[in-house]
């Protein structure tokens, strides 16, 4: 049986080159793109092979195995899964190109004009990594049902997106918003890094709604009912255009854009 340790000899003499712990793989003197992936994939490859090809000793079998191990690795770390249905639950693995429900390593696309509902049917609580919403095709929309959390990193909504809140429902993002489509909102409490785009924010239902996220000069806030605060003090949403179709817009920021109050009314606090 062929030890760990000649084994990695014959991995590094086949053009796989280590350092510190990380393999920089070699093709005509390339330097690696990801190594800390190859890193990773080094050690599971050898050890895979170890355990499996006890009798791999030549280092085109070694050489074949890893990159089985690393196509593998790679896949898995850039999965897509698009949807795919006109309408339907997040949580139905049918409703998704890869056959299954969106796993935390998956970049997310709804860009088909439907709609994916995110339902307490299948729990709670959801995590992804990305999620795209209406890149390139009008009337793409998520819709978050109230009693759900869909937490990810980075959003983008589109020009053709819309992620719709429901009252009682949340989503948490960490890795930057831009949005260039519509964020439907209901009650809501946004506190935020800066959120890029040019896109809407539109405030629907009668419940009150605080927001403190700074908007891009061009962005626009549509009030079409209840109470929305803008607490946006720091940095103000200078060249945000607002209009009042219903309700109550709350000023707290003295730095807007144009406001237009075709109905219900405008507070300015400062």
């Amino acid at each position: 049986m062929m030890r760990l340790a000649a084994m990695e000899r014959a991995y590094h003499k086949n053009g796989f080159n280590g350092s510190n712990g990380h393999v920089a793989t070699r093709f005509g003197g390339s330097s690696p793109k990801f190594p800390a992936l190859h890193s990773m994939t080094k050690w599971l490859s050898i050890r895979l092979i170890h355990w499996f090809c006890p009798t791999a000793r030549a280092p085109i079998e070694v050489f074949i195995c890893v990159l089985i191990f690393s196509l593998f690795a790679v896949s898995a770390a850039s999965s897509q899964d698009v949807w795919t249905p006109p309408t339907g639950d997040w949580s139905t693995a049918g409703n998704w190109s890869l056959g299954r429900v969106p796993l935390t390593t998956d970049d997310v696309v709804v860009n088909n004009g439907g709609t994916a509902v995110v339902s307490t049917a299948g729990g709670t609580s959801y995590t992804i990594h990305n999620l795209t919403i209406g890149a390139t095709t009008a009337g793409s929309t998520v819709e978050i049902n109230s009693g759900v959390t869909l937490h990810m990193s980075a959003l983008t909504i589109g020009a053709g997106g819309t992620i719709n809140v429901d009252a009682g429902g949340s989503f948490l993002q960490s890795g930057g918003f831009t949005n260039n489509g519509d964020f439907v909102i209901n009650d809501a409490s946004v506190n935020a890094a800066p959120i890029g785009g040019t896109g809407m924010v539109t405030k629907v239902s009668s419940a009150a709604a605080f927001w403190a996220a700074p908007l891009n000069a061009g962005a626009s806030v549509i009030v079409n009912g209840g109470r929305f605060t803008d607490n946006t003090l720091a940095n103000g949403n200078a060249g945000v255009n607002v209009t009042v179709n219903a309700g109550t817009f709350v000023d707290n920021t003295g730095s807007l854009g144009n406001v237009t109050v075709n109905s219900g009314r405008r507070v300015r606090q400062k």
